[in-house]
């Protein structure tokens, strides 16, 4: 029973046991689809009974969990069964979706709205959603590759009909996470374009591009539109691939910054006009939600606004919080809801951003001003608008390192300089955006702050062109196993004694290493 002194509550929102759930549905679900041998059920049951070892530390005595972690072995093994059939079903999912049979097959018009057009070296596409096939309606996507892009002149959120002979996806990852069901190769010239969507997510899209065109330059529109809804179709190449080597790419994926800034900005808002806390709560949540639908659901939104709407109901009801839980609970609904987006490369990467600055943020920082603690007012004063943001990325790029050397074959050597320069401005930036978007005359000061986006356009370039800006290496994925276990070894997360620590921390390191130079 929650006990409550001066208006604090000594128990709080904590679900970090259900980390453990979640990390156990990841490793089944790996499994099963790799395997469908009986050594999955072995492997699936011991990673059940990994999870409630965790959880029965005393540690983890006043957490959410009490029902079961304070009661007999046989509600124990009674919640280590319903685990392990809840995985299975998970898992179970996940296989089967990779081979559902798909039947509007055929040559046709295709009518949909364009959601992305991206134009790469090799070849071009457009991404169609609410399609219809020769007048029935397609459940999914379809991924339209043209050549003769050059010809191409239709603009993402635009209506567009095209003749086709539309083929299967493959059942492979990237399309079952994406819900790409069909794709087809036609000429630029073919496409016809029908008139503008007229959906409220297109209306509320195209009038946020053209208020972001009034007061700004063509390329700092598109960046600022890219950074606000994550479509970067009308972004330059070369902003995009120097965004990636100088570690900015975040920026423009929406996720919890974009998240976070939009609610402190409403909230600041609301409690102008003297809105109550509870109702200040209430709006800010229903905005997050609709922010997340205009951004289409993406992973890392998702997660962000899910891991918002947690900490708001801490705030709510139990007042204490913290993010390694509402991480925890965001990945297990998503899990549970979407099991195949562990396969989705931006699911994965802003989970583990999220982890390591849960986990390794607060020792880093606290080391960090150590090294100021004897220091002048002056020096420390500067010191406070460094550490926070360095221990930030430091923690980020701690567990992100090897996903990012295993997927794009770099990590940024700059980004931590770039990240403490630039990142400040790219806030304002996006906040004086939003205002714009929301009263059109603030846009004034938007356009006074347009030299300053083309500053950091000029800045991030300049960051990329250094040499030695990225550490190109591309590791074994097995090697990766060893690294998070190195990791994780140093956690406080992980219950064991100092010495046995090191130990682990020693092998494990070495182990990676050694792959990663013999390998």
């Amino acid at each position: 029973m929650n006990n409550k002194s001066g208006g604090y509550v000594d128990k709080f929102f904590n679900v970090r046991p259900l980390l453990f759930f979640a990390i156990f549905i990841v490793l089944t679900i790996l499994v099963c689809s790799l395997s469908k041998s009986i050594g999955f059920w072995i492997i699936a049951a011991w990673f059940a009974l990994l999870s409630l070892a965790f959880m029965n530390k005393r540690r983890y005595k006043d957490k959410i969990l009490d029902f079961v972690l304070n009661s007999g072995w046989f509600k124990n093994i009674c919640f280590g069964l319903c685990v392990l059939v809840c995985a299975s079903f998970f898992a179970t999912n996940f296989a089967f979706s990779s081979q559902k049979d798909f039947t509007a097959e055929g040559k046709g018009e295709l009518i949909g709205v364009i959601e992305k057009h991206t134009p790469t070296t090799a070849s071009a596409y457009m991404l169609l959603s609410s399609a219809t096939f020769n007048g029935e309606k397609i459940d999914g996507k379809i991924t339209v590759w043209l050549y003769g892009y050059e010809n191409f002149t239709a603009e993402t959120l635009d209506k567009v009909s095209v003749s086709v002979r539309l083929k299967k996806a493959d059942a492979e990852a990237y399309y079952i996470n994406n819900n790409i069901k069909y794709y087809a190769n036609v000429s630029a010239n073919a496409v016809k374009t029908l008139g503008e969507d007229k959906s409220l997510r297109s209306v509320i899209l195209r009038y946020s591009k053209g208020v972001l065109d009034n007061f700004l330059g063509e390329k700092e529109s598109a960046l600022i539109y890219s950074m606000i809804f994550g479509d970067s179709s009308d972004l330059d190449q070369n902003v995009r691939e120097d965004w990636n080597i100088v570690g900015l790419a975040h920026a423009l994926a929406v996720s919890g910054m974009n998240v976070a800034l939009l609610a402190m900005f409403f909230m600041f808002i609301l409690r102008l006009f003297g809105v109550r806390f509870k109702w200040q709560c209430a709006l800010t949540a229903l905005i997050a939600i609709f922010y997340c639908y205009l951004c289409g659901f993406a992973y890392s939104i998702l997660r962000a606004t899910i891991m918002f709407l947690s900490f708001l109901v801490a705030k709510l009801i139990l007042e204490r919080n913290d993010h390694l839980s509402n991480l925890s609970f965001a990945v297990c609904v998503i899990l549970c809801v979407m099991p195949y987006s562990i396969a989705s490369v931006s699911f994965q990467l802003s989970v583990v951003c999220v982890f390591g600055i849960a986990v390794f943020m607060m020792p880093i920082e606290k080391f960090l001003e150590r090294g100021v603690r004897n220091s002048g007012v002056v020096v420390k004063k500067l010191a406070d608008f460094i550490i926070g943001p360095t221990a930030i990325y430091v923690a980020a790029m701690t567990a992100l390192f090897p996903l990012l050397l295993y997927y794009f074959g770099y990590v940024s050597v700059v980004g931590l300089f770039a990240n403490i320069i630039l990142l400040p401005l790219i806030s304002i930036a996006f906040v004086l955006s939003v205002l714009t978007i929301l009263v059109w005359v603030s846009g004034f000061a938007l356009w006074l702050f347009n030299p300053i986006i083309t500053l950091i356009l000029n800045a991030s370039a300049a960051f990329a062109e250094l040499p030695f800006a990225w550490l190109e290496i591309a590791p074994p994925a097995v090697s990766m196993i060893f690294y998070y276990l190195a990791i994780l070894s140093i956690s406080s997360i992980i219950f064991i004694k100092r010495r046995t620590r090191y130990i682990a921390l020693s092998v494990f390191a070495l182990t990676y290493l050694a792959f990663l130079v013999i390998i």
